[in-house]
């Protein structure tokens, strides 16, 4: 399965914000260097190009544990381009991370001595340094890349003043910001209004704390009911990203996270994170879904098949082959269901609103109008 750097070493947050900057075509070039680099590098000790980039995982501060990815995580939030010493000292992170825990388990290539490790990596951060230089002018107007001369920093920023503007009031977002409902108005006001834009003249928000922390759902119809056209969840982290941010540039950032940007590209290639924003929204929408408090999905990546708990008021075929019935909290035998490649595919390529009311519609089509209403 294909894999993104970029994806991997920024938070969903940032994703959302800086899709304009790191284009499809840039992270394929980083791909293919990576897969080009590994290919080689197995001639000598076997090494499979998503192990260099495993185990990476954000805390509740949007922080990676290890410091060295860290520090290239935020090279790419703040717009810089990484330096080949950022690259290398992330890559031998990973690698010294990677050859303690897995010893024996882990591939030839960890088990190489550290210098000679270090020149294969020097390599491959050279490559993927060259790659952002080659990329800057063409696909990412708005990164800009650090000069030390003569003891002075210098920032090279080939943006037009309109973008550079935006890259500063990206960079000034207090990471302390106060999380408070007014900012959630005016982000959810502007979002009413893009969603008024596309015909879909009814709202409903639900606000909530989702593991302490705040978070709202945005649902639009283009008719006053509950079968909602389009489903769009805001939480701490993307207010972070967003509340500071000027009206136009709010807009923009708002209209393509929700109607824009595809959320997923395709089944193969977003596997897991299609299974996690179904079973979210279905949860969110039908919370009598959960058994004993409990919540599940089923993936089969095999059949290309996702299901989810059937709420317990809910009727079902079981003799369908939609259905599948599986352990769920303390009950054995919880019906399940399922979406087919084909229902899914319908997600990709089109934003995360759209999606989620792709989702929505389908839930309500099987279960009828969501339970989180009172009747």
């Amino acid at each position: 399965m294909p894999f993104d750097v970029i994806g991997i070493l920024l938070t969903t947050a940032a994703k959302k914000g800086l899709e304009a900057a790191f284009t499809q075509s840039l992270r394929a070039k980083l791909r293919d260097a990576i897969n080009d680099w590994a290919e080689e590098t197995s001639k000598t000790a076997e090494i499979f190009p998503e192990a260099l980039f495993s185990n990476i995982e954000f805390d509740d501060q949007g922080d990676l544990e290890k410091p060295y990815l860290n520090q290239l995580s935020k090279k790419f939030l703040e717009l810089c381009i990484p330096s080949q010493e950022d690259w290398l000292n992330s890559l031998m992170e990973q690698w010294r991370f990677i050859k303690t825990e897995q010893k024996d388990k882990a591939s030839g290539f960890f088990k190489l001595d550290e210098k000679t490790a270090q020149h294969y990596l020097q390599d491959l951060a050279n490559k993927l340094h060259k790659i952002f230089l080659q990329e800057e002018k063409f696909a990412m107007p708005y990164m800009a890349e650090g000069i030390d001369k003569l003891s002075e920093k210098v920032d090279r920023v080939l943006v037009t003043l309109d973008e550079q503007k935006y890259l500063q009031r990206f960079r000034s977002i207090p990471q302390n910001l106060e999380l408070n409902m007014v900012s959630y108005k005016i982000i959810c006001d502007a979002a009413r209004s893009i969603a008024l834009k596309k015909g879909l003249r009814f709202s409903t928000e639900l606000h909530y704390k989702n593991n302490g922390k705040m978070s709202v759902l945005l649902l639009y119809s283009e008719s006053d009911n509950l079968n909602f056209d389009a489903v769009f969840e805001i939480n701490e982290n993307l207010l972070r990203a967003w509340a500071n941010l000027q009206d136009t540039v709010l807009n923009q950032a708002l209209s393509g996270s929700m109607f824009s940007m595809p959320l997923f590209d395709s089944v193969e290639q977003n596997w897991n994170a299609l299974c996690t924003f179904i079973g979210r929204i279905a949860e969110l929408l039908y919370p009598n879904s959960r058994r004993d408090g409990a919540y599940s999905i089923s993936a089969r990546y095999d059949l290309k098949r996702i299901g989810i708990p059937i709420p317990v008021t809910s009727n079902y075929d079981q003799n369908s082959e939609e259905i599948i019935f599986m352990k769920l909290g303390n009950d054995d035998h919880v019906p399940f269901l399922t979406f087919s490649e084909s229902d899914l595919n319908q997600l990709t390529r089109i934003g995360e609103a759209e999606a989620g009311g792709h989702v929505a519609q389908w839930l309500y089509s099987k279960w009828g109008p969501p339970t989180v209403f009172p009747n």
